[in-house]
């Protein structure tokens, strides 16, 4: 409406210069127009119309410009506010979608985590049920399509493959993404283990000492351990801790390399099975590695002169247990029933002592571990009458008893014997 009427504005005196006479300054009919003496047109002349209508004609396209600019600059400012609403509605969109994940992922972590706590806290089996398999790799399996680039996903894959070295890359990926990760850590060592690369895992069990993994508590049971065992004999193993402690003893301090140390849970491994094999040992054939493998492997083997940790669960003892003696941190396996009593000289000079008292180094988690040796030797130095090495042998059992709260327990054991 605005532009209708400046230009009916401009009409106006345009046709109203045309319509208006003057006296020597008009145009007369048919005749030429008077030129004034500076030789320009009056500004009542027709050309002074055409000019002034021009610029009239200017100002209202520079008007319309400057509207068209205003109504341009409004539009992109609502284009860019529907932008910014999209781009709020999109990082919305994508914030739901991301905590709608974490929090699946959460959900599997959970279901995962409670399944291999179950399977590492079975007492007569180290392999999962075939029903905690499936669990497993259906949990998996969810991971992998939330993320098939993370950690936890790599990290549970190659678990989910009971030491299958097969799958080792996804160890790498996971160890890549987090190298200092305690699981990590350990199931890098046992891969060293299985695939007998010696270099590797000691260097893995230096990193693991230096960040605390491995204790030097666990250091000093893994040297009792080691001592417990015949000489060119075989030591079976349960957990990391008492597997990798004695390992490192071997390794790193060279001591009783001639023991040959096999972990019960690395037997799920088939390469692992080969490379025991190749060393003249049998395996046997069943895939489910539980009471009745160990039960079969040791009769397999007699004369390898084999020595069972007590990390090992005494579910697994109790099918062999009349082929068992205690020696030291070990339950030696003879099925002939031929004994050798070791327990006095590994006690008095094979075991870690404390320097200026002359007592047990006694590791907290594991301490309990030396009382069947003690108590057996205590009744021995009774019956003896040795005064000296009886009280030596009740303050370690004292000291036990006060590191694990079982005080009363283990006094009533102690009068049994």
């Amino acid at each position: 409406m605005r532009y209708i009427i400046i230009l009916s504005s401009v009409f106006f005196f345009v046709l109203n210069g045309l319509a208006q006479g003057g006296n020597e300054n008009t145009i007369m009919n048919n005749s030429a127009p008077v030129i004034n003496s500076n030789n320009t047109f009056n500004s009542n002349s027709i050309q002074g119309n055409f000019i002034l209508a021009d610029t009239i004609s200017t100002l209202i396209i520079e008007d319309q410009d400057a509207e068209l600019k205003e109504v341009n600059t409004t539009l992109k400012k609502i284009s860019v506010k529907k932008v910014d609403v999209k781009n709020k509605m999109r990082v919305q969109e994508v914030e739901k979608e991301e905590v709608l994940k974490e929090k699946n992922s959460s959900n599997a972590l959970q279901q995962l985590n409670q399944i291999q706590g179950e399977i590492r806290h079975q007492s007569n089996q180290r392999s999962p049920t075939p029903q905690q398999q499936l669990q497993l790799n259906r949990i998996v399996q969810e991971l992998k399509k939330q993320d098939s680039t993370s950690f936890e996903f790599n990290m549970n894959y190659y678990l989910s493959g009971n030491y299958n070295v097969e799958l080792k890359d996804y160890l790498y990926r996971a160890a890549a993404q987090n190298p200092t990760d305690a699981n990590v850590l350990k199931q890098s060592a046992a891969l060293a283990v299985i695939e007998s690369d010696t270099v590797e895992l000691l260097k893995n069990l230096e990193l693991q000492i230096k960040q605390g993994i491995l204790g030097s508590d666990f250091i000093a049971y893994g040297s009792d351990l080691l001592v417990s065992a015949k000489p060119n004999g075989t030591l079976i193993t349960h957990s990391f801790e008492d597997t990798y402690a004695a390992m490192y003893n071997q390794l790193k301090l060279n001591k009783n390399k001639d023991v040959v140390i096999m972990n019960l849970d690395f037997m799920q491994s088939d390469l692992y099975r080969k490379k025991l094999i190749e060393k003249n040992y049998v395996c046997p054939s069943k895939k489910q590695v539980n009471t009745d493998f160990l039960k079969e492997f040791c009769y397999l083997n007699p004369t390898k002169s084999i020595a069972l940790s007590m990390t090992l669960p005494a579910e697994y003892f109790l099918p062999i247990q009349s082929s068992l003696y205690i020696q030291g941190l070990v339950f030696q396996f003879d099925p002939t029933g031929e004994y050798e009593d070791r327990n006095i000289l590994i006690y008095e000079d094979l075991l870690s002592k404390n320097e200026q008292k002359g007592n047990l180094l006694l590791v907290n988690k594991l301490s309990a571990n030396y009382l069947p040796m003690l108590l057996q030797l205590n009744n021995h130095y009774k019956e003896n009458g040795n005064q000296d090495k009886l009280r030596k042998v009740e303050k370690d059992i004292e000291i036990i008893g006060q590191k694990t709260g079982n005080q009363k327990l283990i006094n009533e054991l102690k009068n049994k014997e």
